[in-house]
């Protein structure tokens, strides 16, 4: 009967339609009636109906059930098929009509499948709301909405990705959604790879993925959008996707095997699979440190420390510790190119109950997170420099981003800034005169970079707000070659060199 078609059943008027009734109807095994035919010349008890369904089996069908019984489940389709205390092999014997209709009669006579399957579609969504505390129907249920998923799907570009499942076999709408986008030669958006890559049975998810979901889910669209633009193009095989489905009906007598024709089992390809794990696996190592950090922090998202060690792409600089601090930091900057900040200030951003000085790997992370952000610090724990517990240090634009290593030049750079400071303050009298003959050397010392310059100039203005003291320079001397050794000598002239050497041993400085 057509959706919201009548009739009249033992005196009970019946609306809605969605209902075989007649005298003969075999079940699609062939072997006996369909269970949901409702024939009209079988006796129905109108006196006695059976309202608690003591005459049902574990697999009704109308034709053998009592009267009693039939009376019931007449009542209970003329009542709108939604007693919330019907038994629940009413429901069931109505739920085979309907799993017949979608898996027998309209995969072979398509031709209204368009205007029934929605219609059928809504009214096991109905039923699913009411009964769905019962288990065994809502576990038949749900998979019978995958088939009716599948079957009166559009194009799978306009639907979103199915969310992903460690099911197997794998959903059944991913299988075919990806089919399509095969069939058709369209590219896979991200959302239907990641849901792919996240499903895929070969797949084993390391501990970043699991413990870092969202992080992992985030990184892995946008370097899949950024290595395959639109998406992967797959080219379809022979093989197409399958669903061996079961039945609630006894009338199929087991598996029903579902094709659909024309769609091929991506997910069964090895070789863009292989593509996917790949860069599954790239993204989970690349989270290996932050996943690290929040086993022994679990909540430390927002910290510094954590954002850090994220990948580049997915650094917020604008939320978290991360943004607090470079707010802070260009606060301070503001139009300047250079500012002397309290160390305190600085050490906020990472300091922790467990400790109570910061430490070289966190002061490391603060200067990663200002570098993304175009702000330099010295000193530097990156470059050589020391991590300051207490004075003042240097916030400095720099635009070309962090410097990643020292370079020999550079080292020379800072030691000649180093003794030259300590010489010239070793009066009391770090004088401007000075430090503007220093600050103009820098523009031709040495070939450094015009990031190298930038921080040497921020590291001469630390200089000149921090006690500066000669110990350690043997060390420093000793890292430099000759000829770097000799450019230091020269350039401190005879007025520097002149009040260095009565402070220093003859035999430390060649």
């Amino acid at each position: 009967m057509r959706p919201g078609a009548g009739i009249n059943l033992a005196g009970y008027d019946i609306v809605g339609g969605l209902l075989y009734v007649g005298t003969h109807l075999a079940a699609p095994s062939g072997h006996r009636v369909d269970p949901a035919l409702i024939n009209p010349s079988l006796p129905v008890d109108l006196r006695q109906p059976d309202w608690g369904g003591r005459g049902l089996d574990y697999w009704p069908s109308y034709s053998d059930i009592p009267p009693q019984s039939r009376a019931a489940y007449l009542a209970w389709l003329a009542d709108g098929r939604r007693f919330p205390q019907a038994p629940i092999g009413f429901v069931f014997l109505y739920f085979y009509g309907l799993e017949r209709r979608v898996l027998y009669d309209l995969q072979r006579d398509r031709s209204t499948a368009a205007i029934e399957l929605p219609i059928i579609h809504q009214e096991v969504r109905r039923l699913l709301a009411i009964y769905g505390g019962q288990k065994a129907f809502k576990r038949y249920v749900g998979q019978f909405e995958q088939v009716l998923e599948i079957l009166a799907a559009g194009a799978p570009e306009r639907d979103p990705a199915p969310a992903p499942a460690r099911d197997y076999p794998p959903p059944l709408r991913l299988r075919a959604g990806l089919g399509a986008f095969a069939a058709q030669g369209a590219p896979v958006p991200a959302e239907w790879a990641l849901t792919w890559i996240r499903s895929h049975p070969d797949y084993y998810p390391r501990t970043p993925a699991t413990r870092c979901a969202a992080e992992f889910d985030a990184l892995f669209l946008q370097r899949y959008a950024a290595r395959y633009g639109q998406g992967l193009v797959v080219r379809p095989g022979r093989k197409e996707v399958t669903l061996d489905y079961r039945p609630a009906s006894a009338g199929f007598r087991g598996v029903a095997e579902l094709t659909l024709p024309g769609t091929p089992d991506v997910l069964s390809y090895a070789a863009p699979t292989r593509k996917l794990i790949a860069l599954a696996d790239e993204c989970t190592t690349d989270l290996e440190a932050y996943s690290r950090y929040l086993g022994r922090v679990p909540d430390g998202q927002s910290s510094v420390q954590a954002q850090a060690l994220l990948p580049a792409e997915l650094v917020n600089l604008s939320s978290g510790g991360a943004g607090q601090a470079i707010a802070w930091a260009r606060h301070r900057l503001g139009a300047q190119e250079l500012a002397v900040v309290p160390v305190g200030e600085f050490s906020a951003f990472i300091s922790s109950p467990q400790e109570a000085k910061p430490v070289k790997k966190d002061v490391v992370a603060l200067a990663q997170v200002l570098g993304r952000a175009g702000v330099g610090i010295e000193p530097d724990p990156r470059l050589g420099g020391a991590v300051l517990t207490s004075g003042s240090m240097v916030l400095f634009a720099a635009p070309g981003g962090p410097t990643a290593a020292a370079s020999d030049a550079y080292q020379a750079a800072t030691l000649l800034l180093h003794m030259a400071a300590a010489v010239s303050a070793a009066d009391g009298d770090f004088d401007e005169a000075e430090q503007r003959h220093l600050s103009d050397h820098l523009e031709r010392a040495l070939h450094l970079t015009a990031e190298e310059r930038r921080r040497l100039h921020a590291h001469l203005r630390w200089l000149t707000v921090t006690p500066v003291k000669l110990t350690g320079l043997t060390r420093r001397i000793a890292g430099i070659d000759t000829a770097q050794r000799q450019y230091v000598a020269e350039f401190l002239g005879p007025s520097l060199s002149s009040r260095l050497r009565p402070r220093l041993p003859s035999d430390r400085f060649p």
